[in-house]
């Protein structure tokens, strides 16, 4: 019912300012993903035709964190990014470059987490049940400037392991699965999808806990706005629309890896819908 009334209100919304649209030219919008679960609503609406319907087109960029975005959109040379709370973010603002956190795109809620603390799953099967277990091993996060290596961080103190005890390696979540494979890392705190490639596709890993468990309600993904968003009249509020339509549509999206199939998918393959099949 609460997702039906998003869409329906994002619709009314989304017609109003359609009308005014027409058959102008699309506008292109530069935003920068990190591709992992919680961008599923902006590829839904590309999909679906909402960004179209708003008069937008996308260009989109893959970094490795959120925090590698903050100077391209403060030199204007992205519009939107999305990313977890950084270093980078709050030091952007405090500086006094306009850039603004419009919206969530995820939170590490109680029992709702899409990332995982994965441990090898032959290092698992040789007695390693604990983070606890981890010292003298290496440990593998995106970037040290991410909210996941604050989370890290916050794990290792909930288990009474100091940073100096364990190798802290930084990967992409693309990275981590050849590193798993490759016993190049031990153990890792991973996003969906890929998370779920790793462990239940791959079967390389096996998940000790997820980090809602000692971090409950950290802000894992944001929205965030550059400069470039307010100089282009009512820009940012059609974007805006559009993306909320995405989150609307989002729970009928579903693969066997990840609610969103256009995150694992090879580029120009087919989304799925509810009942799994192309659509």
């Amino acid at each position: 019912m609460r997702r039906q009334r998003l869409l329906i209100k994002s619709s009314v919304v989304g017609l109003a300012l359609g009308l005014v649209i027409g058959a102008q030219a699309q506008e292109t919008v530069r935003i920068a993903t990190v591709g992992v679960v919680s961008d599923a609503a902006v590829y839904i609406a590309i999909e679906k035709g909402f960004f179209a319907q708003q008069g937008i087109s996308l260009q989109l960029t893959n970094i490795r964190t959120g925090g590698a975005a903050i100077p391209l959109l403060a030199t204007r040379q992205l519009d939107i990014a999305g990313g977890s709370l950084s270093p980078g973010l709050v030091n952007a603002i405090a500086q006094g470059n306009r850039i603004i956190v419009t919206a969530t795109k995820g939170a590490m809620l109680k029992g709702m987490a899409f990332h995982r603390f994965i441990v090898r799953k032959d290092l698992y099967d040789a007695g390693i049940r604990s983070v606890s277990d981890l010292r003298g091993r290496k440990v593998a996060v995106n970037d040290r400037t991410s909210g996941t290596y604050y989370v890290l961080r916050k794990i290792l103190e909930r288990y009474g392991v100091q940073p100096t005890s364990v190798s802290i390696v930084f990967l992409g979540y693309n990275e981590m699965p050849a590193a798993f494979q490759n016993k190049a890392i031990d153990a890792a705190i991973i996003t969906e999808p890929t998370a779920t490639i790793v462990e239940n596709r791959l079967g390389l890993g096996v998940t000790l806990l997820t980090p809602d468990q000692v971090v409950e309600g950290f802000p894992a993904g944001n929205i965030v706005y550059g400069p470039a968003m307010y100089e282009r009249g009512n820009l940012g509020v059609r974007w805006m629309v559009a993306y909320l339509q995405g989150i609307a549509f989002y729970p009928t999206f579903r693969t066997p890896f990840t609610p969103a199939g256009n995150i694992a998918r090879p580029p120009g393959g087919a989304p799925r819908s509810r009942d799994g099949e192309p659509g």
